[in-house]
């Protein structure tokens, strides 16, 4: 379990130090700002659109008393975004990784590879969220 744990934090450690690979910290930090304001600008659009759906959906569905419809379509909304999110992330980790040479030749079982691909890649769908 101790090899597990570890394996899953360097490989988190491992795919998260790709992102910040600058050898300048300080143009590494304005452009990840950068991006994250440019991100939050972008998903503005979808947010109000829907913020204005679930108003109207309310409005619609609250003379029927059936406004618990709006929250199973978010939570279908949100597993179709996993799923979508999904079809990408796993190959990526289970199959298009560079890692599989220098981790089978460590003393570790084939199991906790696995397992440990399985734990980075169900902690990149909830970041996902």
């Amino acid at each position: 379990m101790r090899k597990l744990k570890s394996l899953v934090l360097a490989m988190l450690k491992n795919t998260f130090s790709m992102v910040d690979q600058g050898k300048r910290k300080k143009s590494s930090k304005v452009l990840l700002y950068g991006f994250i304001l440019l991100m939050i600008v972008a998903f503005l659009p979808t947010l109000a659109m829907l913020h204005f759906l679930t108003i109207d959906a309310v409005a619609l569905l609250a003379p029927y008393q059936q406004t618990g419809v709006i929250i199973a379509l978010l939570f279908n909304a949100l597993a179709l975004m996993i799923f979508f999110f999904g079809i990408f992330l796993i190959p990526a980790v289970f199959y298009f990784s560079r890692d599989i040479e220098t981790l089978l030749a460590l003393p570790l079982k084939p199991v906790d590879i696995i397992l440990s691909k399985f734990a980075v890649t169900l902690i990149y769908e909830y970041l996902t969220l």
